[in-house]
């Protein structure tokens, strides 16, 4: 073909073409030390929480890995500032939730939260972190773990790669080793099986083989993304800041808005007299309600629309058309209603759960269902001020009054409040002992079912003898199929299920001397 009609490789533009420079930066030795340590750490850390229940020994393990990594970024002449200097010490308060507390909730929302306060710290370090925006904590978050996975093969290039053959030599040793580690994984229990004299040998060393393969093996994946993310972080150069141009017409949102607002106002009106009644601390009359059927009554639904209340004001907010960041009026008005309204629902859903707690007790759920309600508020009150001022960062909130609310639930252990509380309004109001739900908290709750098994009831103490004695073998070395009472003798020879640094708790260790010196 001629002229125009000729193929672009005709004119060159295929060989001007170069390949991308995968390589983000030259190795040097801090680098060498810093990825040594987090594949290491991340051997322990998979050790502390598969294999230690992820307990003191994940928390001293997460600090490490948390100081390691803000030691690599720190910079001189960087100034993190207030908010990320907030996230970097609660994170850390956080962090102790799993030495202290064994509520699964709680140490889950803790993983959590304390993951994503993390990497906005280690963004701010490097000056990574997005400004400006509604989404630009989302933004942060978001793209600091894309460049993590993105841009793996450009932080290991820079690892492993340098021009001198000798450090190619040792690059290439330590690719090989890692390569064998799988291999190992099946080799190694093949030859246990082969060799009667090896078999034997390993039976008799304290040291188990496959469980370390294992370990390393899963922590060389996790040290992978750790990796991957704290360099990226590092030598990646700072993405272009735009921020989300795309607007939704005003009239189209203000008009979803209206309806949304007309139904609530509607559904409160007609409701006035039974939704309020809870701040009053009285049942509505004609719905023959018990105060747990009051409680619950439409109580998950009000969450669920809370949830969606946020969601659409939010999103509002984000992509309605703007003049100066400034919110147009026809969005702002049904906004701020639906936004005052579902304060409402939250406030009664509260008031219905204080009294319930009140007539029935505290429990767990109770405290972390309010907790989440709180959050909420909290939340919904950023987007009422965002709607008059720009300044105010809705998901910084959130961030912060999770930390907050997290923290304190897991310092302060949620689970040994609630076994207190319980307790006391058994010995001092004469309320029923629950033994069994007592015996549900976990940790928290031994020592309150050992001073139980001396109570004066005697239901009540001959239940929680009971109970104490289908714990035992949760915590020590006993078939869990022995249903023969546990003698003062017989318990003295017992061993510990749970012992060293990284299956250690606070609460455990509560529970362990609680049982030892009931059982004396």
């Amino acid at each position: 073909m001629n002229g125009n009609n000729a193929p672009a490789y005709r004119y060159g533009a295929y060989s001007a073409w170069k390949p991308r420079k995968t390589k983000l930066f030259e190795r040097k030795i801090s680098d060498i030390i810093t990825a040594g340590a987090l594949v290491l750490l991340s051997i322990l850390a998979v050790s502390a929480v598969i294999w230690d229940g992820a307990r003191l020994g994940y928390t001293i393990v997460f600090d490490t890995i948390f100081v390691a990594i803000t030691a690599f970024l720190l910079k001189k002449n960087l100034l993190p500032g207030a908010f990320p200097i907030f996230c970097a010490v609660l994170t850390l308060v956080c962090s102790w939730s799993f030495a202290v507390t064994s509520n699964v909730t709680v140490r889950f929302f803790s993983f959590i939260i304390t993951f994503v306060s993390s990497v906005v710290w280690f963004s701010s370090l490097s000056g990574k972190r997005s400004r400006g925006g509604d989404l630009s904590l989302v933004k942060t978050v978001f793209c600091s773990v894309k460049r993590g996975v993105v841009d793996l093969p450009g932080v290991f290039e820079g690892l492993f790669s340098k021009n001198s053959g000798r450090s190619k030599t040792v690059s290439y040793i330590m690719i090989g080793v890692v390569c064998a580690v799988p291999v190992l994984v099946i080799v190694v229990p093949l030859l246990l099986r082969s060799s009667a004299v090896l078999s034997y040998l390993v039976e008799n060393i304290t040291f188990d083989v496959q469980s370390t393969i294992l370990k390393v093996v899963l922590g060389i994946a996790l040290s992978v993304l750790l990796i991957g993310l704290a360099f990226s972080i590092k030598y990646k150069e700072k993405e272009d800041e735009k921020y989300y141009g795309k607007t939704v017409n005003n009239v189209i949102i203000s008009s979803f808005l209206f309806v949304l607002t007309a139904v609530y106002l509607v559904y409160l009106l007609s409701q006035i007299v039974y939704f309020f009644s809870a701040f009053a601390n009285i049942l509505p009359d004609g719905y023959g309600f018990t105060y747990a059927g009051y409680a619950r009554n439409g109580f998950f639904e009000l969450c669920v629309i809370s949830a969606i209340d946020l969601a659409a004001v939010f999103l509002s907010i984000v992509f309605s058309e703007k003049k100066e960041g400034k919110i147009p009026f026809i969005v702002k008005l049904p906004a701020l209603c639906i936004t005052i309204f579902t304060l409402i629902f939250i406030a009664s859903a509260v008031s219905k759960m204080v009294m319930y707690i009140g007539v029935y007790g505290m429990t767990v759920l109770r405290i972390c269902t309010s907790s989440f309600m709180i959050w909420m508020a909290t939340v919904f009150i950023a987007v009422l001020i965002r709607l008059f001022s720009k300044k105010l960062d809705v998901f910084v909130t959130g961030l912060v009054s999770a930390l907050v609310i997290v923290s304190i639930l897991g310092v302060v252990n949620v689970n040994s409040f609630v076994a207190k509380y319980n307790y006391d309004a058994h010995v001092n109001d004469g309320a029923r002992a629950d033994v069994y739900y007592m015996a549900a908290l976990g940790d928290e709750g031994v020592e309150y079912l050992c001073r139980l098994a001396n109570d004066t009831d005697d239901e009540t103490s001959s239940t929680a003898r009971e109970v104490l004695n289908e714990l035992i073998p949760v915590y020590y070395n006993v078939s869990p199929y022995s249903y023969e009472t546990i003698s003062s003798e017989r318990f003295s020879k017992l061993e510990r299920l749970y012992t060293g640094l990284g299956a250690f708790s606070f609460s455990r260790e509560n529970a362990y001397r609680a049982l030892e010196e009931y059982y004396k």
